[in-house]
């Protein structure tokens, strides 16, 4: 309530003309009877109302009043005589997420762990994500767009955002993201979307709501959660602009358009709206408050900011859980514990901590979550390699902590789920960003059609999908030792040196270069791609330049160095021998091998090329495949060399038994001899090694010694005198 000061202004609860007013939570404490203490300053007239529900029909008539005139606790007890209404039973929401201890539980009490994807780059575009290199030109969201709008109408520039909005998520990609095994998306909200940017108007904008209850209804259709993250607020959370869209911490300081209580305000206003529209829905899975607050040291302002929000929220949702993030990158929960909170304190909350290049020794919050009792979310992690990945995740789980990946939609990235391709059109949209050079301001109908096209590789049909990267998150998780086909990979064909198989360091690939890392555990640690293309591994690629060969992917796998080996599986049509031709190109002869992971297969020596782009194709060898699925491992022996791709092509195919025991052969063979069954007519035959190599050929004979050959496979081959051929497969 508020004191007896003469009162002519809305509160934050925006019902009731008070100039200090605010809204407290009572315990039940009986059938029909519910209890508040609070701290109250003496001698002064406090006035009060009740609310009940979500909705202000549920609200006192009238104010009652008492008045405070000592200092020694007092107790006043009360029955509400009318309401404006009658109060109906709260939200009947069967999907939602809680707290229960320190587990965040779904709405019957099951133990949930959170897979998530995060939606950056879709409503809060940061510079890194769109390939800015100029930060003084475009450091913040603001500057890309102002960027692009001096090429465009602003009709065509609202298109173009609207339109990269509408591409960057559709119900397909939520359907397949489902598929792929995440169980939640968090939102990162731009407050721009949702509420007025100037300092004193808070009406609102219906764009953001639209989008995010089309995205809720996406969700619920698959039985997905969604969490509403306050990713961009009003002024900035931060010294870190680029996160928030902001040019100052405006939130907590003021700034040129506004003080800090109006920016606060704003945030307070918004939430309130948010759980207005949404706390009555399904499938909402929390709201996280305000993400990665940068702000001095000890942020106190927090606390109360945090404190007002809930406050606000609960009028609207009791059920849904909230997630409290640290200050100074969401890791720091100092000013923000429970026992700060006093009687404030929501017991439907959970902390929420974020993790980058890091050791795998625990997550911030871990010890509030042991020493008070709540859950931890690890609301934001990413931007590593594979391996990274696969420790961060396991080490989550084990542990019971769900997760958020960021990110889903980058542009040109190897470590984000999935890649928009950067064309043309991009390339030339953001060198004008970045330097003003590419395209003239004066051809804005031209540059539209530009804009118009580097739309259509946003959407999902038009990207990357990285699979290794999922397969790390997971479905490694079950074991760390499974490796996975990295696409097909059909022979005969081209198999290029990027598809080696998904897995992790000494199963899927093996890297020694000490120079390099498997993963980044720290923010100044080395590169583990030494490219960063192809893929998210340690396994080195740049792209393919020199001569072109439509065969190309346009990677190649480089920085090789002895002892390396990546492993390859790939599907053969038929059973048979293939004879491999791999493109390569070096300055420095080398030496491969082919092995099937404990023995060499064939060894090859490689000369110099000239130049690590210069290419040639060499024939290596032969190797037997069976139909179906084979694993072979190419290891580099000496020397470094640049491989593009392998090709395999069956010179001999092998469908045929693999030794004399069928009902009628084309040979019978026994420890020295191989007699060819009479009751065929054959004109002639040929005997091959296993290589392909022809090791003799039988005209008129009946009968090939065998003595005299290395115990392995061999192949026998006839030409019957009807112009049939046939093939048997033999053991010495």
């Amino acid at each position: 309530g508020g004191d007896n000061d003469n009162a002519t202004s809305l509160d934050e609860l925006g019902n009731w003309n008070v100039p200090t007013g605010r809204c407290l939570q009572m315990d039940k404490t009986g059938a029909g009877t519910f209890s508040l203490t609070m701290d109250l300053s003496p001698d002064k007239i406090y006035y009060y109302k009740y609310l009940c529900g979500a909705s202000w029909d549920y609200e006192q008539q009238a104010a009652n009043a008492f008045e405070v005139n000592t200092s020694s606790p007092q107790t006043t007890n009360d029955v509400i005589e009318a309401w404006k209404g009658v109060p109906a039973e709260l939200s009947t929401v069967q999907n939602y997420l809680k707290r229960n201890g320190n587990q965040i539980t779904d709405a019957a009490g099951n133990n949930f762990v959170m897979r998530s994807i995060g939606l950056g780059n879709y409503m809060v575009w940061e510079p890194y994500m769109w390939k800015v290199s100029n930060y003084t030109n475009a450091g913040i969201m603001q500057d890309i767009v102002g960027r692009m709008s001096q090429l465009l109408t602003s009709e065509d520039m609202q298109s173009f955002i609207d339109g990269y909005m509408s591409n960057y998520i559709t119900k397909d990609e939520v359907d397949s993201l489902k598929k792929w095994g995440f169980n939640a998306i968090r939102l990162p909200m731009h407050y721009n979307l949702f509420i007025n940017t100037a300092s004193g108007d808070n009406t609102f904008i219906e764009k953001g709501f639209a989008m995010t209850e089309q995205l809720r209804q996406w969700c619920a259709d698959n039985e997905m959660y969604l969490v509403l993250d306050l990713h961009a607020a009003p002024g900035g959370q931060g010294a870190d602009h680029a996160i928030s869209d902001s040019r100052s911490p405006g939130l907590w300081d003021g700034d040129t358009n506004g003080t800090a209580v109006a920016y606060q305000d704003k945030v307070v206003i918004l939430w309130k709206e948010l759980a207005r529209r949404f706390g009555d829905k399904e499938w909402i899975g929390g709201y996280d408050l305000l993400n990665e607050t940068n702000y001095g040291g000890n942020n106190l302002k927090l606390l109360e900011l945090y404190k007002r929000c809930v406050n606000q929220i609960r009028l609207y949702d009791q059920h849904s859980i909230i997630y409290l993030e640290g200050n100074w990158f969401a890791n720091d929960f100092s000013t923000i514990a429970p026992s700060l909170w006093g009687a404030d304190w929501d017991t439907n909350m959970a902390y929420s901590c974020h993790k980058y290049w890091a050791v795998h020794d625990g997550f911030a919050g871990e010890a509030l979550r042991t020493s008070d009792n709540v859950p931890l979310w690890l609301g934001e992690t990413g931007e590593n390699s594979n391996e990274w990945f696969y420790q961060n995740v396991k080490l989550a789980e084990s542990r019971n902590i769900g997760w958020a990946w960021w990110a889903f939609k980058k542009i040109d990235n190897i470590s984000g789920f999935t890649s928009i391709k950067a064309s043309e059109s991009l390339n030339k949209i953001m060198q004008y960003v970045n330097d003003g050079t590419g395209m003239n301001p004066t051809n804005k109908a031209e540059n539209f059609l530009v804009f118009q096209d580097f739309l259509e590789y946003v959407k999902l049909k038009e990207c990357k999908i990285n699979y290794d990267v999922l397969f790390s998150l997971i479905d490694q998780q079950a074991d760390g030792t499974q490796t996975r086909p990295y696409g097909i990979n059909a022979v005969p064909g081209v198999v290029h040196a990027t598809n080696y198989d998904m897995g992790r360091q000494g199963y899927a690939y093996y890297e020694n270069n000490s120079d390099q890392v498997l993963e980044r555990t720290s923010s100044s640690a080395g590169a583990y791609n030494a490219g960063w293309v192809g893929r998210n591994d340690a396994v080195d690629f740049n792209p393919t330049t020199g001569v072109a060969d439509a065969k190309s992917n346009g990677y190649n796998l480089g920085w090789t160095n002895p002892g390396e080996w990546v492993q390859y599986s790939m599907k053969a049509a038929q059973h048979g021998i293939y004879k491999i031709n791999m493109r390569h190109a070096s300055s420095q002869a080398s030496t491969i091998a082919i092995t099937n992971g404990t023995t060499e297969l064939i060894t090859k020596p490689l000369a110099s090329t000239g130049d690590w782009q210069t290419w040639s194709k060499t024939e290596i060898g032969t190797v037997e495949l069976q139909e179906g699925w084979n694993k072979l491992r190419l290891a580099f022996k000496t020397g470094s060399v640049n491989v593009n791709y392998l090709e395999f092509e069956l010179v001999s195919p092998l469908n045929i038994p693999n030794d004399t025991a069928s009902n009628n052969p084309i040979a019978y063979c026994n420890e020295t001899t191989l007699i060819i069954n009479p009751e065929y007519s054959v004109e002639k035959a040929m005997v091959y090694g296993i290589n392909g190599k022809q090791i003799a050929q039988l005209s008129n004979e009946k009968s090939f010694e065998i003595d005299h050959l290395p115990n392995g496979t061999y192949v026998l081959e006839v030409m019957l005198t009807n112009g049939e051929r046939k093939q048997m497969k033999f053991v010495r």
